[in-house]
């Protein structure tokens, strides 16, 4: 848990450091430095799970688990590479 939360915290502060060039000459808003705080102490994951959803509405294989090859890019969000 400990490393999924370091990963977690470094994408985030990826994203605000790739910010573009415009963004950066703004003035900087004072509730960032805050909100990395926050997200160091306690990370926010997005744990929403398309895969049993897209299993029972899929046209091709409906409601075959076992046509979902997870080890590969699955249709939907949820594979292993993306988990």
């Amino acid at each position: 848990m400990r490393t999924l939360r370091s990963i977690l915290f470094a994408l985030g502060a990826l994203i605000v450091l790739s910010s573009d060039t415009r963004a950066q000459s703004q003035r900087p808003d004072p509730n960032m430095a805050r909100a990395l705080r926050a997200l160091a102490a306690q990370p926010i994951v997005d744990g929403h799970n398309d895969l049993p959803w897209r299993i029972r509405e899929d046209t091709v294989h409906p409601m075959d688990v076992e046509a979902y090859d997870l080890r590969k890019r699955a249709p939907g969000h949820t594979d292993l590479a993306r988990l």
